[in-house]
This record gives C-alpha cells, sequence and structure tokens, in this order.
C-alpha cells in the first residue's frame, strides 16, 4: 500500500540483497527521497526510469532490521540467514550469555528480539537495584563550612578570611560510569518506538531506577568493552554487553514534533566477522592464537595502512599461519577485488595462506597460488547447525592444498601403491617426474636420495612423491614433492608435520618445535602450518643442501620420539 502521509504509512518487507520491485504510484517520490538520503547505504533505492521500465526498486545492502521515517516509512529489513541462527550468532558475537536456544529462538521477527532483549536487561537491572547499586569513591574538591577529607592548606594561607574551606576529599556515589551506561542505554531504547504495551513499563522503570542518582550522558558501543571489573560490579559485565548489542545497532534518531524514533540496524558484514571471530577464539587449538582487525601500516607514520580482519598465529611466534578476510557474499566464484585484497595482506605480512571465508558455499569455489602466495575459500555456513558448521570450517582450514599440505598435487601422493586400481589415475615415473623439474631436478634427486639414506621409502603419485621414514614399522610421511606437471608448474618441496601431530608421541610440540627451527634459516617458507621450499628458477647448491638437512632432522626428530601407538601410517 503507497502512501506519504503520516496516517497512510508505507510499510514493506525486504530480503537482504534480493531486490523489490513498486510500481511508480506505490511509493511517493518524496518518501523515496527521504530514504535514499538518509539510509542510502543500507537501502538502494533506483528511482524509476527507462532501465527500470517505470518502476521502483529497493534492495537492502546486507543490513536487517527495522527502519522508521516520521514521513510516513516503515521497512522491516529481514536477513536471509534463519532467524535462530541469526539470533545465536548475536549470542557468541556480543557474549550475551542468553541461552536462546531455551526462549528467544521462538521470537517470530527481529523486532520481537529486540523487545525480548530489552525486557531483559530492565529484569537484570532491576534487580541488581534490589541488591544496591555499584557504588565507587569518586574525587571531589568543594568549599564547605566544614573540614572534610584534607584541608587545602595553601589556599586556606593565602586567603585566611574565607568562610568556607576548600576540601579534598573521596564521595562514595553511584553517579559512576558503570550505572551512567545502563541509564543512556534505557533511555535509547524507550526513544526506539520498538517496545510493546508489555515491555515498555518495565524499561522505564528500570530507567526511573537508575535515572535518579546518575547523569544521563551519552555513551558509544566502544564504551561498554575493556572496562575494568572487581568483585563489586563483576555482574555488570553482561549488562554491558547487553547494552553494546543496543547502542551499536541503533541508529540517529528521527524526529517528528513530540515524536523521536530510533532505527534498529544490524550490519550483517560486520555481524559475520564478529562472530566468525568470536567462534574462533573459543576453537581454536591451545597452540594457536587469534588477533582480529590487525592494522600494517603501508606507509610510515600509517597515512596508508591495511586493517586485516583475522589473522591466525602459533603461539610464541610472530610469523602469521593465515590470514583470513571474511565476506559476507553469495557470489557464483570470489571476486578479483577480494582475491587481489587478501594476497596484498599476504604479501604484507609475508603470510602464505589467504583464505576468503564464506556465509555459504558458492558454485565456484577457489584454492589455487597466486605467485607464492596460496588463496582458498572456505566456507563458515549459516544455513544449519552452528556448531556442525563451525567444526567443518575448522577442518577446511587446516587441511592443506588438496590434502595436507599439498597445494599443487591436484592428487595426492598415494601412500600404498597396492591400492591403485585400474580406475585410479595413472602414477608419475620417475624417469618423468625428474624431466619436468627442469633445472630443479638436482633438488629432487637429493630428496630421493635420503630413502636408502635414511632407510625409508618414497611413494608416488599422479603429480608428485611422497617421503616417508619408518618408526616402530610404521611409515611416518616427512615431505611431499610437486614439479611441473602440478597445476601451478612450480617446483616445490613440503613438510608434512600433520602425520608427525597425528602419530608421533608428543607430535604437535615436536612439529611446533621442528617448524620453529626450519624457519629460523634459509631457504624455508611458511605455508599455513607447515613449511614448504619454492625452488627458484635455479637452484642454488646451498639451498639443496639446506632442505636435505631439514628433512634428516625431521627423520631424527619423529624417529627418536616414537609413535603414539601401534599404529600404521
Amino acid at each position: 500500500m503507497a502512501a506519504a502521509t503520516h496516517k497512510n504509512v508505507f510499510e514493506r518487507e525486504l530480503v537482504e540483497y534480493e531486490r523489490l520491485d513498486l510500481e511508480k504510484n506505490e511509493l511517493d517520490y518524496a518518501l523515496a527521497t527521504a530514504l535514499h538520503r538518509r539510509y542510502g547505504d543500507k537501502v538502494w533505492v533506483e528511482f524509476p526510469s527507462p532501465k527500470t521500465e517505470g518502476r521502483w526498486q529497493l534492495t537492502s545492502q546486507g543490513w536487517v532490521g527495522h527502519i522508521l521515517l516520521p514521513e510516513g516509512l516503515h521497512l522491516l529489513l529481514q536477513p536471509k540467514v534463519a532467524l535462530a541462527n541469526l539470533f545465536r550468532m548475536l549470542e557468541y558475537a556480543y557474549d550475551l550469555d542468553l541461552h536462546i536456544e531455551q526462549d528467544l529462538v521462538t521470537c517470530g521477527s527481529l523486532v520481537e528480539f529486540y523487545e525480548r532483549l530489552a525486557r531483559i536487561l530492565a529484569e537484570r537491572v532491576l534487580s541488581r537495584g534490589k541488591r544496591g547499586y555499584y557504588r565507587a569513591y569518586v574525587p571531589e574538591s568543594d568549599q564547605l563550612p566544614y573540614v572534610r577529607g584534607q584541608l587545602d592548606m595553601r589556599r586556606l594561607s593565602t586567603r585566611p578570611w574565607e568562610a568556607h574551606l576548600l576540601c579534598h576529599y573521596e564521595d562514595h556515589i553511584g553517579d559512576v560510569a558503570e550505572n551512567q551506561l545502563l541509564t543512556w542505554t534505557l533511555y535509547r531504547i524507550i526513544r526506539s518506538g520498538l517496545c510493546s504495551t508489555r515491555t515498555l513499563p518495565v524499561v522505564r522503570k528500570a530507567y526511573r531506577s537508575v535515572q535518579s542518582f546518575t547523569t544521563l550522558q551519552p555513551f558509544s558501543p566502544k564504551d561498554c568493552v575493556k572496562r575494568l571489573y572487581n568483585r563489586l560490579n563483576d555482574d555488570y559485565e553482561p549488562l554491558h554487553a547487553l547494552c553494546r548489542f543496543f547502542l551499536e545497532h541503533s541508529g540517529p534518531a528521527q524526529s517528528s514534533g513530540e515524536h523521536t524514533m530510533l532505527p534498529f540496524l544490524i550490519d550483517m558484514a560486520r555481524l559475520f566477522e564478529v562472530f566468525v571471530a568470536r567462534w574462533l577464539r573459543e576453537h581454536l587449538p591451545s597452540t594457536l592464537r587469534l588477533r582480529v582487525q590487525e592494522n600494517v601500516d603501508i606507509v610510515a607514520g600509517g597515512a596508508l595502512r591495511f586493517r586485516i580482519d583475522l589473522v591466525i598465529y602459533e603461539r610464541g611466534s610472530s610469523t602469521p599461519l593465515y590470514i583470513l578476510d571474511t565476506k559476507y557474499k553469495r557470489p557464483e566464484k570470489p571476486a578479483e577485488s577480494d582475491v587481489q585484497q587478501v594476497t596484498a595482506y599476504c604479501a604484507s605480512r609475508h603470510c602464505q595462506d589467504g583464505v576468503l571465508i564464506y556465509p555459504t558455499a558458492i558454485p565456484t569455489s577457489l584454492d589455487t597460488y597466486v605467485g607464492a602466495f596460496r588463496v582458498r575459500s572456505v566456507v563458515f555456513s549459516l544455513d544449519g547447525d552452528l556448531d556442525a558448521a563451525g567444526r567443518d570450517f575448522l577442518a577446511s582450514l587446516f587441511q592443506g592444498p588438496q590434502s595436507s599440505a599439498n597445494a599443487e598435487a591436484g592428487h595426492e601422493p598415494i601412500e600404498n601403491p597396492a591400492e591403485a586400481t585400474t580406475h585410479s589415475p595413472a602414477l608419475v615415473t620417475p624417469e618423468a617426474f625428474l624431466a619436468s623439474a627442469g633445472t630443479a631436478r638436482p633438488l629432487f634427486e637429493a630428496v630421493l636420495a635420503l630413502e636408502a639414506e635414511l632407510g625409508g621409502k618414497v611413494h608416488w603419485g599422479t603429480k608428485g612423491f611422497s617421503l616417508g621414514v619408518f618408526v616402530n614399522g610404521s611409515r611416518i610421511r616427512i615431505c611431499d614433492c610437486f614439479s611441473a606437471l602440478s597445476s601451478t608448474g612450480a617446483n616445490v618441496v613440503y613438510t608434512t608435520f600433520v602425520t608427525a601431530r597425528e602419530k608421533i608421541a608428543g607430535g604437535a610440540e615436536l612439529a611446533s618445535h621442528l617448524r620453529d627451527e626450519l624457519l629460523g634459516a634459509r631457504p624455508w617458507v611458511t605455508a599455513g602450518q607447515e613449511l614448504k621450499y619454492l625452488a627458484p628458477e635455479v637452484v642454488p647448491e646451498n639451498d639443496i643442501d639446506a632442505v636435505a638437512l631439514g628433512l634428516r632432522m625431521i627423520a631424527a626428530k619423529v624417529s627418536a620420539a616414537g609413535l603414539v601407538g601401534d599404529r600404521t601410517n
């Protein structure tokens, strides 16, 4: 129904990234202009033209929530993500600890979710009020007819005639930031216009309770985090987490006469990034650490810098393992600009593994090399069970190219040639492999010579070979090698620490130690959790010796450590 007046409100639902077409007479020009001017970055407005066949076109640009304009417009921006999963994402991202699956998951809309959260905050504030609000000692200075605290002797000596004495003291008051944050947030909720007559009285009661002794002053979402708590106010932390949610998703006020309305909007791209970061913090292995929004200065002094979404390191190391860039999109394939972006991030931090994270599977996934950098797409699906999706996401993240660390393989070297059938791809012969290696042939000949030296075993695959050593009768793979037969045409040697982590006693610690030791000298570079040697056009003899020495060291260390149990490779 079209309208341009306060009495006849224009109401519509938009689903993110889905276009809504309207006939020219369904939407007033002034109303559309107001929407475009105030929320054009959130809702794209295409005005009637020959290109649109004379129709209006409205498209939500990845924002969900609620927009109210006093001119007479009401838009409900719906997510593509199921509401239950959206609520779980919000709970994770803002550390709300609401046990959403027991209550809030039954909400039928975002507005209802907002209202229930408002009631939860108000009830928790009132509950704290019954036990007494937090009070703190605050330094004060005042001229008093009596002495309180410390007397200002300097002023007294220069102005002995003053009847009132300047005193410095500490006052035990409740008008502190911890309570002022609650006051401001409740004030904003009341002004939102989104609470029904069932919830609004509770919110107003909580507001009056704290406003009676606090100063109303504005706060930003940043004021809600990284606050210091103690045993007297540690229960304020979840309250401030709720405050952050409301303040971060409330836009500028829209006034009309005596009525003021605040839009409720969630940036889904930002929420996806924060959710993935929080999920990783809780589920990364203890040997890894995560940095969020890492700044990299491109120009000295910070005049130009990159801000990288997520970077994963091994604990105790300053060399990144993975650079992650979240992309809240549903494309057919990764955009060229996104690939360029994550490649530039990798180059700026000397990281070998750049990952684009999407919220749903894309028809054409990516796992390739851009120069020396591996660039790939992985999925953290928001379409089903988030916990299961998270486990799949981690498995994909830590998976090496095609398998453990084999970016150029296409097919992993076959560990047991007896398992190959007539339907298996043909295995490369040593002669064909070495011929394809070109000037890197001496490198691979040196690696193959280690088979006899170490008493190991080489297994050939379709595009390369793996070298393993025997530990208590079990073959433990120590490296994979690929030549110009691979998809990138590169000659490369990969470590396979993943095998040691799985099968060697103390494998995770041993792999980390070996990795750090080999990185301390040329010619190895990082490749996710593995290392690699990417052969140049002419391979120096020193590099060949260093690669062989590194592989000998790996073989010696895994042999000395022994197996976790009686397992075979």
